[in-house]
This record gives C-alpha cells, structure tokens and sequence, in this order.
C-alpha cells in the first residue's frame, strides 16, 4: 500500500470521529509528512499548490469529490 492510500484512508476512518479544529490539524500533519517523503526534487513541483491540494482535497473527505479537475492524484 502507498503512503498516499494509508494516508487517504486513515482521514476517511476517522473523519466522523472528529471535531473540526482536529480535522484540519491532521490534513496539516499528513500534508507535511507526504511533502517530505516524496522522492521528487522541490524543483519538479510547485510546493505550495501540492500542500494545497494535498490539504484542501486529499485530506479532507468532504471536499475530496468537488476537485478541481486539474488535480488528479496519481
């Protein structure tokens, strides 16, 4: 399994279980955790539009289905 699967995964498992201000403290701590272990130089991808899309979609289960659809994990 991917980091980015476990990661997805495990904010859809607790999401009802969670107030608001720890939601967004998790999609904080996994957006910062996934940027750091890409393998890809900081070069290759504007930094801050993948914490975005990482933080506002990928961690975020409500949101996840109303992506842009410029972003596609893959």
């Amino acid at each position: 399994m991917s980091w980015y699967k476990f990661a997805v995964e495990y904010v859809d498992a607790r999401w009802p279980q969670l107030g608001g201000n720890s939601r967004k403290n998790i999609a904080k701590t996994l957006t910062a955790t996934t940027i750091a272990l890409l393998r890809a130089k900081r070069t290759q991808f504007p930094p801050a539009a993948v914490r975005t899309a990482l933080r506002e979609w990928a961690f975020n289960t409500n949101r996840r289905p109303t992506r842009p659809e410029t972003w596609r994990p893959s």
